[in-house]
């Protein structure tokens, strides 16, 4: 068993000349077909695989016994791998921010609605810096996100719910920036929509979601609320020493409030 750089195992079946990789976010097998499966997903097929009378088990194929229990084993590693997989940090060596990223899959349920990963992700932390919905403002992110992660569905901290088409980033150092209106020529800042969207399908779509459609540049739809309230997937996790919003207008008039009666006590 080979140790890969991202932290994933490989294994060299016997009596066979196909490799298997299993990493924290992917497992790859078979003419290097990439899987993004949740914990659930793959316990689900490490048993699916030990069931004989399950219409999956490989019964009848080249895949002997031996491989059969790598292919179980590696599954349930990599189960246990996303589970607990670390934050990844883009380095400002690399081109990046020095923010720390992580994709976040439940091991004991089906996913996170929007709205419930945006409750989760201040309750995580990383290195005393508290996590929020990751912000996506630039390709250089995205490629980021695709290259570590994979294209797999997650939430991104956008949508339009105050204003219908004026999307923003609702959390983070970006809180309360508009990145794109719709319908305009140009736009405020960067986006990843897949052609056609945003369409605000089906009685309305007003929450991001990155990799939807499952191309390789993990294109960006708006699904969610309130159409699809209960569509549960993983979501990004950013991590920073940023401040998580600007301060709102009452609460600069306030400070400057202070400063200025404090100002006047050290005069008298």
């Amino acid at each position: 068993m080979d140790t890969l750089r991202d932290g994933g195992s490989r294994w060299w079946p016997p009596s066979s000349q196909v490799s298997i990789f299993f990493t924290p976010h992917c497992v790859l097998a078979f003419e290097l077909e990439c899987f993004s499966l949740s914990p659930n997903d793959l316990r689900r097929l490490a048993q699916n695989l030990l069931e004989p009378s399950h219409p999956n088990f490989l019964q009848g194929t080249r895949m002997d016994r031996k491989l059969l229990k790598v292919a179980v084993a590696g599954l349930l590693a990599a189960a246990a791998g996303i589970a607990s997989a670390a934050p990844v940090q883009w380095t400002s060596a690399s081109g990046g921010n020095d923010h720390w990223y992580e994709r976040v899959t439940p091991a004991t349920v089906a996913g996170y609605t929007w709205d419930e990963a945006y409750a989760d992700a201040p309750t995580r932390s990383w290195m005393g810096m508290t996590g929020y919905m990751a912000t996506v403002t630039s390709q250089a992110e995205q490629n980021f996100l695709i290259a570590t992660f994979g294209v797999g569905a997650a939430w991104l901290g956008g949508n339009d719910r105050a204003t219908e088409g004026t999307w923003q980033w609702v959390n983070g150092p970006e809180a309360g920036q508009t990145f794109y209106n719709a319908g305009a020529g140009s736009q405020p800042g960067y986006s990843n929509w897949n052609a056609g969207e945003p369409n605000n399908c089906c009685n309305g779509e007003d929450d991001l979601l990155y990799g939807y459609f499952g191309d390789a540049a993990a294109m960006w739809n708006d699904y969610g609320v309130p159409s699809f309230p209960n569509e549960r997937y993983s979501y990004f996790v950013e991590y920073s020493d940023q401040p998580s919003s600007v301060p709102e207008p009452a609460t600069l008039a306030l400070v400057g409030a202070g400063l200025l009666l404090a100002a006047r006590r050290r005069r008298a």
